[in-house]
């Protein structure tokens, strides 16, 4: 299960944001009209509300509001296990360890 991060915020016209991640992330325009554009990067994008945008992973990011605008920013985090497959984990190694397989009673050759 992945999860991801959010953060919306408002811009007024001609407003700019800078947003910087190591990891992608994604733009969503909830009202309004934003520029966006990326270091490293020749092209710019104008967004418009209810579009989507990738924004690139190690980029430095500007926003700027081509009007009033609303933006979502979500930034995917990494999968991480849940507790409960770690726990069963640890006592799968700890049977494994106590009771190694006996060549020959059931073990994989």
């Amino acid at each position: 299960m992945s999860h991801a991060a959010s953060t919306s915020t408002s811009l007024e016209k001609n407003q700019v944001i800078v947003w910087q991640g190591r990891r992608g992330a994604t733009l969503d325009v909830l009202r309004g009209r934003v520029w966006v554009t990326a270091s490293n990067r020749l092209d710019d994008h104008f967004v418009d509300a209810g579009q989507r945008l990738a924004l690139p992973a190690r980029s430095r990011v500007v926003i700027s509001g081509e009007c009033a605008a609303a933006v979502s920013i979500q930034v995917a985090r990494r999968d991480l296990p849940s507790l409960a497959s770690l726990i069963w984990l640890l006592r799968a190694l700890i049977v494994t360890r106590r009771h190694p397989p006996v060549k020959g009673r059931g073990a994989l050759v």
